[in-house]
């Protein structure tokens, strides 16, 4: 594959996405902060317990699927003895929200361009799923981040050759992010399958991962390991929690298609400005489905390296199947890097099939007002900041702002 060169610093663009990409993003981490669901006393009482006067003892209390992933809960807990968990919570998910941001940004550079990156930003901010869980008391925020951190690893270490620090920094940091939520080691395994398959596979990679299990033996057997490895032989208890999909979505046509368009809804404006989709639930249901299966489509075709991208699809599917559940979103959410930079450059394509018309039926005529109005980027910005308002709304008239009402 043909090597693409790979900025050493981060430059977000210089226009005007910049701001609002990130002003998404803020504006969404205010509105939502501190959002609490049924699982989410477990993850204080954790904190609590690890900063508690006997956490040995207290430990052995908590349900081993929930001890499996101590890191989230073992950063916080220095803050809950100055802070409330909530907050401490809530603000270590807001700094991975953000983290998850520049991840975008870096990966857009490798499948297409930072105007991408810009649209699959606001995508990635106003989701259903970050919009709910971005900035809750829960551990889902780590997992999207590290799903986002191993295929951006793999995009690098695949075009480039870099320092064995870099791979050795690698293997680190994607096995520690297994301990922050399960999916971590899906990506782990992504990426160490991959570079085998690329014979790209070094010393230093698995010598990072050896180091991260040596230093976590010691507490894994504090945490209880005759408990932890019994959470291999069944389903993680914590997928019993609330979620939004069972509270709202009541649609027809099959859980997997519901999920598909409700967790990554770009329908939204067109049934709402333009009343496209009317019927039957089913219909309706079905009809939202195959607009965001074109668009994906679409989005895929244009797409840079799709072998690696696609490629990530079997080992996230394997998490949904056989761990997870993949008929809520908050699980579905894992498969984001491969939907949304999908749905991205799909957006954009076909703003750019717009423009090419409006420019035909329009002589030149220059200045700022022709530039807007034959600007793919602009057009796709703008659908992308529609679809996230109406999610918005749709969570707000539901749950409220949680730190207003709970």
């Amino acid at each position: 594959m043909q090597a693409h060169s790979q900025p050493r610093r981060l430059k977000l663009p210089s226009s005007p996405l910049r701001f609002v990409v990130v002003g998404v993003c803020v504006f969404e981490i205010l509105l939502n902060f501190g959002r609490l669901f049924r699982d989410s006393t477990t993850w204080i009482i954790f904190a609590k317990v690890l900063v508690g006067p006997d956490p040995v003892r207290l430990i052995g209390l908590i349900d081993p699927a929930v001890r499996l992933r101590f890191m989230l809960p073992l950063l916080v807990a220095p803050l809950v003895l100055v802070i409330d968990p909530r907050w401490s919570y809530a603000a270590a998910n807001a700094i991975l929200w953000l983290a998850g941001l520049v991840l975008i940004y870096r990966t857009s550079r490798f499948l297409a361009d930072e105007r991408i990156g810009g649209i699959a930003g606001v995508l990635y901010s106003a989701s259903v799923s970050m919009v709910a869980y971005g900035a809750s008391v829960l551990t889902d925020p780590a997992g999207y981040f590290f799903v986002g951190l191993a295929l951006y690893s793999l995009l690098g270490l695949s075009k480039t050759l870099p320092a064995r620090h870099t791979h050795l920094l690698v293997g680190i940091l994607l096995t520690v992010g297994g301990f922050f939520h399960p999916v971590g080691f899906v990506g782990l395994l992504y990426v160490l399958v991959g570079l085998l398959l690329m014979r790209k596979l070094s010393a230093s990679f698995l010598v990072g991962i050896g180091l991260v299990v040596l230093l976590v033996l010691p507490l894994v057997a504090f945490l209880g390991a005759n408990d932890l490895l019994n959470v291999v032989a069944r389903v993680n208890p914590s997928a019993r929690g609330l979620t939004l999909f069972s509270l709202l979505m009541e649609r027809q046509g099959g859980p997997v298609i519901d999920v598909m368009e409700w967790t990554y809804g770009i329908t939204g404006p067109l049934d709402y400005i333009a009343n496209l989709f009317h019927g039957p639930e089913g219909f309706v249901a079905a009809c939202r489905f195959l607009v965001f299966l074109a668009i994906l489509i679409v989005g895929i075709k244009e797409l840079k390296e799709k072998k690696i991208l696609l490629g990530y699809v079997p080992f996230l599917s394997f998490y949904l199947i056989f761990v997870a559940r993949i008929n809520i979103e908050r699980y579905f959410f894992v498969l984001w890097p491969i939907v949304i930079f999908s749905q991205a450059m799909g957006i954009f394509v076909i703003a750019r099939v717009l423009t090419s018309v409006i420019r035909r039926r329009l002589s030149y005529s220059g200045g700022a007002f022709y530039s807007a109005l034959t600007n793919p980027s602009l057009y796709a910005l703008v659908y992308v900041l529609a679809q996230g308002l109406l999610n918005s709304i749709h969570l707000l008239r539901q749950f409220g702002i949680p730190w207003l009402v709970q």
